[in-house]
């Protein structure tokens, strides 16, 4: 028994850390918004100390601005609340299920019966979450769906498998030279390409691409050259030229 309780402390982990976090995010919103309603009580106390008295419309237009203001911080307030309890039931569903480890003080044997159910779930439950970790997100929801304990697993996590995803890292890895060059106020790119594209470009022509109109001593023609020039624009020529082979 208390080798389970220590493997289901992460069973908890994750709805504990999304709680935590969605707090977090309220907060700052609510503290915000909070700021907003005082700067507009703030403009309207300013109104009324002032040596001329301003007009009925003026601060009808003060007041509006405050209704606003709490309007937003309200809506902003609801909002977060019930994703904040939203996630206090994922966490209790949880809570609950781990609950049937616990042996009662009496009906031993229908406890067995139910203990013996649980840990199926459970087994589930930590296959859907191998899943979760391989990438399997197609067959985890599967699984999890057939089982019935979609409230169990941390699928809410998939909308985010293409941040943790290998191809992930390659487009980090440009995201990061191109923040560097920015940074030195560099071009993306790099002198030999930009000089390449443009003569490939200047001798491009669509006869380039044609199987039966190659010409050996055309750049272009050739087979790398002619897969870097393929999406370049073709050469503007004023006048037509004639070549002699």
């Amino acid at each position: 028994m208390s080798e389970i309780k220590c493997l289901e402390h992460s069973t908890l982990k994750v709805p504990y850390e999304i709680i935590n976090k969605k707090f977090r995010v309220a907060q700052k919103a609510i503290d915000r918004e909070a700021d907003q309603v005082q700067l507009a009580s703030k403009e309207v106390e300013k109104a009324l100390k002032v040596s001329v008295h301003p007009t009925i419309s003026d601060i009808s237009k003060l007041v509006g601005c405050v209704v606003q203001r709490i309007q937003v911080l309200k809506r902003k307030a609801e909002e977060n609340i019930e994703d904040e309890l939203n996630s206090s039931y994922v966490c209790k569903r949880k809570i609950e299920h781990l609950k049937g480890i616990a042996p009662p003080e009496n009906n031993n044997e229908i406890w067995q019966a139910s203990f013996d159910k649980w840990k199926r779930v459970r087994i589930d439950r930590m296959v859907v979450e191998h899943l979760l970790r391989m990438g399997y997100y197609k067959t985890a929801e599967r699984l999890a769906s057939q089982s019935n304990i979609q409230h169990l697993t941390n699928l809410a996590i998939e909308p985010y498998k293409s941040l943790f995803g290998m191809k992930r890292w390659t487009e980090l890895v440009i995201k990061f030279r191109n923040e560097n060059y920015r940074l030195f106020q560099l071009s993306t790119q790099s002198l030999l390409t930009v000089a390449i594209q443009a003569g490939l470009s200047a001798l491009k022509t669509p006869q380039c691409y044609s199987i039966t109109c190659k010409n050996l001593n055309c750049p272009v023609c050739q087979e790398d050259f002619n897969q870097i020039a393929k999406h370049l624009p073709y050469s503007h020529c004023v006048q037509s030229r004639l070549i002699c082979r």
